[in-house]
């Protein structure tokens, strides 16, 4: 059975559970503080003690939007992941079932299409997506706007697919709007950023994203903020300050596949074949994905022609 995700919260000692006995979703708390919601009931081993079993206060827009909430994280965590991208779809799906017009339901379908579109590169440059998905994402974005137009997190989700469709004058109002409800957001300096570098206005992004990040609470954050570095080094042709980007990403996401894959590509780019070769087995054996099979072919045969023409030099 999937494990549903945890959303974690301050440390407690005890687990407990909140049976929701109408709409059979679950709330409870484990041994190291993490507050999970899911409609599968938790499996208990027997070694924590459960306390307080009673019926859930929250309403049905409330547990859709713990649901909805909970299936984003599961993307923005596990971008790349077929199997979680299909357990973040139950999530959505059991909270389409308490509510059909939930703000949070249609920012987790957004980013959902948005990571089920994506092919590769820049994920703020259209031509990364299919044009369907995009469209996709844009619509579902403006209904949460629609259904909660003073929701940071709803109108972020909106700028960001702007952003990405090329749309800055649309991108630019909603950015106001986000201003107007909250100005000293992760998400209103982090899309500052972004789009700084689109207009190739250095020193604002190096602002912007040094503003946004005191705001960056999750590693899914920390990891926007570095792709964003990544980038600008790579405008700049700043090659030392790109490697420890890649270098940051795996720091901050060891286990992640495309993290690796991502530094063999520039370590191969660069001509440093054994180090990339190295890079993308590790990543081939987190995840063998075509790229990163595709790319160590590359690199072996480059390594062995680079080694022919010394050996006949």
């Amino acid at each position: 059975m999937n494990k549903p995700l945890i959303l974690t919260t301050s440390a407690r000692a005890l687990i407990m559970f909140t049976v929701v006995a109408q709409a059979k979703v679950y709330q409870w708390t484990d041994s190291n503080g993490n507050v999970v919601f899911s409609d599968i009931p938790p499996e208990l081993d027997g070694t924590e003690t459960v306390a307080d079993v009673s019926q859930s206060e929250l309403d049905n827009a409330g547990q859709a939007t713990a649901l909805a909430l909970q299936a984003r994280e599961r993307i923005m965590n596990n971008p790349f992941s077929l199997p979680e991208r299909a357990v973040a779809k139950q999530e959505i799906d059991a909270a389409q079932r308490l509510d059909q017009r939930n703000a949070m339901i249609e920012v987790a379908l957004s980013e959902l299409m948005l990571k089920q579109a994506y092919y590769s590169g820049d994920a703020f440059k259209a031509k990364s997506y299919n044009t369907a998905g995009l469209n996709n994402a844009l619509q579902h974005a403006k209904n949460a706007v629609e259904y909660s137009p003073e929701n940071v997190l709803c109108l972020a989700q909106l700028a960001k697919v702007l952003l990405i469709q090329g749309q800055k004058d649309a991108f630019v109002e909603v950015l106001r709007q986000m201003h107007n409800v909250a100005s000293e957001t992760y998400y209103t300096w982090y899309l500052q950023s972004v789009l700084a570098r689109k207009l190739n206005n250095i020193p604002r992004v190096q602002e912007a994203l040094a503003q946004a990040e005191k705001y960056a609470e999750t590693i899914y954050q920390q990891k926007g903020l570095e792709e964003e570095r990544r980038y600008l080094a790579r405008k700049q042709g700043d090659v030392e300050a790109e490697e420890r980007s890649y270098k940051k990403l795996i720091q901050l996401n060891p286990d992640s596949a495309h993290a690796h894959g991502n530094y063999g590509s520039f370590l191969l780019r660069n001509k440093r074949y054994e180090d990339a070769i190295a890079a993308l087995n590790k990543a081939i054996s987190i995840q063998p994905y075509p790229m990163a099979l595709e790319l160590l072919a590359r690199a072996e045969s480059a390594q062995a022609k680079n080694a022919g023409v010394a050996e006949n030099g």
